[in-house]
């Protein structure tokens, strides 16, 4: 009789115990979904902040590349400037200078400087046209 008694014992004892073990487990297991979601939630801002950062690297490049190519635009722009400035100054001298002294190889220096002046013109006037379509564009 005292084992009848001891499994009649033990079986309330089981049922007594089962819902307490029952909200021990299901607070273990909501503890354990808060943890979960408030990891995920750091997790989710961690990866908000780095695209911020992200973001802000890539648009300060694309500025500093902007204006490292409008520099080299601008500097492309004056020693074409100053070339054909140059070019018309060795151009009208030479030809000063064949015309005054009728030499052949003053004369052939001073062709030479019109073509060439004449190539760098033809030259300039195709960038010129290429960067007015351009701005047409834009």
């Amino acid at each position: 009789m005292t084992a009848a008694i001891d499994v009649a014992a033990m079986n309330i004892l089981i049922v007594a115990l089962t819902p307490i073990l029952l909200a021990v487990l299901t607070t273990i297991q909501l503890f354990n979904g808060w943890l979960a979601r408030k990891a995920a939630d750091a997790a989710a801002t961690k990866a908000e902040r780095v695209a911020e950062v992200a973001a802000l690297s890539v648009a300060k490049v694309d500025h500093q590349n902007a204006v490292i190519l409008d520099v080299a635009n601008k500097t492309h722009v004056l020693v074409n400037s100053q070339m054909g400035q140059q070019l018309m100054l060795y151009a009208t001298t030479a030809r000063t200078l064949a015309n005054l002294t009728k030499d052949p190889a003053h004369l052939a220096a001073a062709d030479a400087a019109d073509r060439k002046l004449a190539e760098h013109q033809l030259k300039q006037s195709v960038v010129d046209d290429k960067e007015a379509r351009e701005t047409v564009r834009t």
